[in-house]
């Protein structure tokens, strides 16, 4: 059973349900919100500054979506899903992960990956699992009001929002008529449940094109059903790791030499010539050059066309009862459909004036910062054409770590405006209209000039004798409220529940 150590809230939690003791001392407290990947990068990163903090997250285990979960409440890996990024991106750069591992870690090697990184720095007693967080207000003094689920209610200095963007399903228009066996792939565990059926994936981003496989072998017939063309690379090409192969040549410098279109001509021509033709996988031709949306990393998905087993139909226009009409005129009985669709970004614990998200566009400075926002940041909020995303969310909480040290000073709100503006047009011009891509960037590209703006603004900070943003104001809420009530008797924890 998860415990919580800490007592005397600034507002009790419900009768029958423990409290959480105060954070000590009368520096900044900062509150994270999720202990995914991202949450666990910020977690070290304000320990290493002497930052207090408390990082709640509503599931019972760390490591957001590879925490696997039979129930299908929250967002997770399916039983039999291997990691699709090569060992050795995906991995904190002072923790590498065990040398044992394969190419592809299987989604429990890269639990306990993580939660040996939670023990070896020493965050656990930090961390509040089935603790949601209900609500988040900030106050007139510019300090957080953070309301759990269990009604408690704590005061913080700093608000980070790590919680991930796959949380909300996102459905097409017509799945809401249908009365077919249907679920959407947040909700995908196991595969044996199809044994012997026709399914129908909807999609082929990554989680479709996967599940797709892994649910031909046990089905009847499996289809695949997609709107337009796409890459779709396997893990390994002439018996070497892809990585090893293509990688290097979607370097940032390589983008710099270059630029759009021209770095997108030369990775199609690459892939006509080395991996696949589209008609090979009955794949219609991709309206898109490649890298202008992350391709689609899938071991096996030739083979299980090749076999028979999997089979790529048209985008779907409607759904009868069991029967699929498709956009071209033909249509096809299914016995259930796998919607693989995406997910919305929405932040349903943020006050609704804060931040406005339409179709995935999310307008902060370095995917990190909400302009005239000083105590705020964002981290894992994108998506990117790279190779995996951990080292990313790494260097985005290294930055919000000494920006809330005042080590790293931020440009003026106007000026991380234009670099907000310049940014939406790169994503227009470079990448496909669809709400996916509507975060996408380059991660090599990010990597590259992130560095370059942490830099600058430490040199920034250097300069003016920068000072920490956080005005240090949340303990006042605690102590009085400690104050106010008489002290509190020694009671055996029980989680936060929502």
């Amino acid at each position: 059973m998860t415990e919580h150590t800490r007592v005397n809230p600034s507002r009790p939690a419900e009768p029958g349900v423990a409290s959480i003791r105060p954070l000590q001392g009368r520096g900044p407290m900062i509150c994270i919100i999720g202990a995914g990947v991202g949450g666990l990068s910020m977690a070290r990163a304000l320990k290493r500054k002497g930052i207090a903090f408390d990082c709640f997250d509503r599931r019972d285990r760390i490591g957001g979506i590879w925490a696997f979960e039979h129930s299908g409440q929250h967002t997770s890996v399916w039983h039999s899903m291997n990691m699709n990024t090569p060992k050795g991106l995906y991995q904190f750069s002072d923790f590498p992960m065990p040398r044992h591992y394969p190419d592809f870690p299987s989604h429990r090697q890269v639990h306990a990956y993580l939660n040996s990184f939670v023990e070896h720095f020493e965050l656990r007693d930090s961390i509040h699992l089935d603790c949601p967080v209900q609500r988040t207000e900030r106050l007139p003094d510019g300090v957080w009001r953070v309301t759990l689920g269990s009604g408690e209610v704590r005061h913080y200095d700093a608000l980070v929002v790590a919680n991930g963007h796959h949380n909300t399903p996102n459905f097409p228009d017509y799945a809401a008529n249908t009365t077919i066996d249907a679920i959407h792939s947040q909700q995908y565990r196991y595969r044996h449940g199809y044994r012997e059926k026709q399914v129908m994936v909807v999609g082929v981003g990554n989680s479709g094109a996967q599940i797709a496989v892994d649910v031909s072998h046990d089905a009847r017939m499996t289809y695949l059903s997609l709107r337009r063309g796409v890459y779709v690379l396997p893990h390994y090409l002439f018996g070497i790791r892809i990585d090893k192969v293509m990688g290097v040549l979607n370097d940032w410098w390589v983008k710099k030499i270059l630029p759009y279109p021209l770095s997108g001509l030369m990775f199609t021509g690459l892939y006509k010539a080395l991996i696949a033709k589209r008609k090979q996988l009955g794949m219609p031709k991709p309206d898109h050059l490649m890298m202008s949306s992350l391709p689609t990393l899938s071991e096996n998905f030739a083979n299980r066309v090749g076999d028979g087993k999997l089979k790529v139909v048209p985008q779907v226009q409607r759904i009868d009862g069991n029967t699929v009409h498709f956009v071209d005129g033909s249509q096809l009985e299914v016995d259930a459909v796998i919607y693989a669709t995406g997910y919305h970004t929405d932040f349903p614990f943020l006050p609704a004036k804060l931040l406005k998200v339409e179709e995935n566009r999310i307008p902060l400075f370095q995917r990190i910062f909400l302009p005239d926002m000083p105590n705020m940041a964002f981290i894992g909020l994108f998506q990117a054409v790279t190779w995996g995303f951990l080292d990313m969310m790494e260097r985005q909480a290294e930055l919000t770590a000494d920006y809330f040290a005042g080590q790293y000073l931020r440009p003026e709100p106007d000026s991380e405006r234009r670099h907000i503006a310049a940014e939406r047009k790169v994503i227009e011009r470079e990448f496909l209209a669809t709400p996916r891509n509507n975060y996408e960037m380059h991660g090599p590209t990010y990597m590259h000039y992130l560095a370059k703006e942490l830099r600058q603004g430490r040199d920034r900070a250097k300069a003016t004798g920068s000072v920490s943003p956080l005005l240090v104001q949340a303990y006042a809420y605690d102590a009085l409220s400690t104050l106010a009530k008489p002290q509190a008797s020694a009671v055996e924890s029980d989680p936060c529940q929502g």
